[in-house]
């Protein structure tokens, strides 16, 4: 029948054989006690037919009886039968075994037999693995006793959709800590599990969801807008405006920063749309890192999230200007002894301190602010300099980099505010870690 049976045994040998004979394997593999390993293929007659504590009939060895011959089943011995976890792993190790020595055949997993520890063993192995058809055992009963001679039916349980269900949930605990590269993984295994159109249809778009916003994280913004279109049910349109304007923006900050080079190509006409959706969009980010954990790589996206928002006002001047190779002819002429002070090549490059202090000197409502928080900042930013990702080999501890966010975000807000600007960093939405419930109605 092109099948593979796994199957516990142990108490009454009749559900074993009935699975064995019902489902006419190619292979069966045995989880046994010790005792009840004779039941299998011992000597004589092992199997006895018990009514209560009266036995009432003696037959041959189940192999025997079902006609296998020894290359057609092995047995597996579980030494503790009392021992739950003992027994799913020699489950667990069963049938990954039997998938790698008979790929493409169909996995049965009976799991009535054995002591109740053998049996949960045998099922959580089969739920875990997702690829198993489990059988059951039914059959008429006398009271509480155990199922009659006879009236015994195998009852198949296709685990496939309950898997998908458990990965699905898998992903959303994955989606609360924004990792999303582990919820695509996650739900990639089960889609191809899942039977039910209304599952397959939630793991297909969360999966497509969970790609989108992994293309975000990275910055990758044209990607994420190709796969979050049509997503609207999970984002909301905050999201979809914020993903819009940092995609936008961040076109035109790569099309200027191509023509360092030749600065003076850049026009006001360049750089009329640009605000600073990025800048929040990396301090959104950098939370992002935070909550996972990892300090190091938050603090870096603030400090570049910093140095972006002083490179965007510098560009949105009536004479723009390009840190990466300032022109001083557009710049008054007070300043231009300062900013030669900061040329050490044929050009004039400006890191976030020089960009600010020019802001400064310039009276910008930025430079303003930073001038007036010039000390705290800086010392903000010396966290950052010591950090193995920047210059250094101090790791950034929760502690430092609850710090430097404050310094950074505080200051965003208040440059933000003697701009007028009233959508700023405070109206930006972080991603979703929690989907709407109509969303999830597969899943009930």
């Amino acid at each position: 029948m092109d099948s593979v049976l796994v199957v516990t045994v142990g108490g009454s040998f009749r559900p074993v054989l009935v699975a064995v004979q019902e489902y006419e394997p190619d292979f069966v593999c045995f989880i046994c006690s010790t005792d009840s390993a004779r039941e299998v293929d011992g000597p004589g007659t092992p199997c006895a037919l018990r009514r209560g504590s009266e036995v009432i009939g003696r037959y041959p060895s189940i192999v025997a009886q079902a006609g296998l011959a020894p290359d057609q089943y092995q047995i597996e011995i579980v030494h503790d039968p009392d021992d739950p976890q003992e027994a799913y792993e020699t489950a667990r190790r069963v049938i990954r075994d039997c998938h790698a020595r008979f790929p493409g055949r169909t996995l049965y997993v009976a799991y009535t037999g054995g002591t109740k520890s053998m049996s949960a063993g045998a099922l959580m192995a089969a739920f875990d693995d997702g690829h198993c058809m489990v059988v059951n055992i039914r059959g008429k009963r006398a009271e509480l006793s155990v199922v009659q001679e006879g009236t015994e039916t195998p009852e198949v349980t296709d685990v496939r959709a309950l898997y998908a269900r458990r990965r699905v949930e898998i992903a959303l605990e994955a989606f609360t800590r924004y990792d999303y590269v582990a919820a695509e993984a996650v739900l990639r295994e089960a889609v191809a599990r899942d039977a039910d159109r209304d599952l397959k249809a939630l793991v297909r778009d969360l999966r497509q969801l969970a790609r989108g916003l992994a293309a975000w994280d990275r910055a990758d913004y044209d990607l994420a807008a190709t796969l979050l279109n049509g997503l609207e049910g999970f984002l909301t349109p905050a999201h979809r405006q914020l993903l819009g304007k940092v995609r936008d923006k961040t076109r035109i900050l790569r099309t200027v920063g191509s023509r360092w080079r030749e600065p003076e190509m850049i026009r006001v006409s360049d750089v009329q749309y640009l605000t600073p959706e990025p800048v929040y969009d990396l301090i959104l980010n950098a939370r992002r890192r935070a909550s996972q954990g990892r300090f190091d790589d938050a603090v870096g996206r603030l400090y570049r999230a910093l140095e972006l928002y002083a490179q965007i006002e510098l560009l949105r001047r009536d004479e723009p200007v390009l840190t990466a190779n300032v022109l001083p002819e557009r710049l008054p002429e007070s300043v231009r002894p300062w900013l030669e002070q900061q040329r050490h090549s044929d050009r004039i490059a400006l890191g976030l301190v020089a960009a600010y202090d020019l802001l400064a000197q310039l009276a910008h409502p930025a430079g303003l602010v930073w001038a007036e928080r010039r000390g705290a900042m800086l010392a903000a930013l010396e966290a950052r300099n010591h950090s193995l990702l920047a210059h250094g080999f101090v790791p950034v501890t929760a502690e430092v980099y609850a710090s430097v966010q404050d310094s950074i975000e505080s200051f965003i807000g208040a440059a933000d505010a003697a701009l007028g600007r009233a959508e700023g960093l405070v109206r930006a939405p972080q991603f979703p870690q929690t989907l709407p419930e109509e969303t999830l109605a597969a899943l009930r």
